[in-house]
């Protein structure tokens, strides 16, 4: 039961950050999203992206 719970919060959070991700590349007159475009999302949500 705890790992589903965790599986579906990590599933709601990406396709929330791809969202947010296209909607920079539409506001960008792209249709293609790029890595900028997700530095930008996650910037925007106040994250930050750490290198493994």
């Amino acid at each position: 039961m705890a790992i589903a719970t965790l599986q579906e919060a990590k599933e709601a959070y990406l396709v929330k950050l791809f969202e947010d991700t296209f909607f920079c590349a539409l506001h960008a007159k792209r249709v293609t999203i790029v890595p900028d475009d997700m530095k930008l999302a996650m910037r925007m949500k106040g994250e930050k992206l750490q290198r493994v």
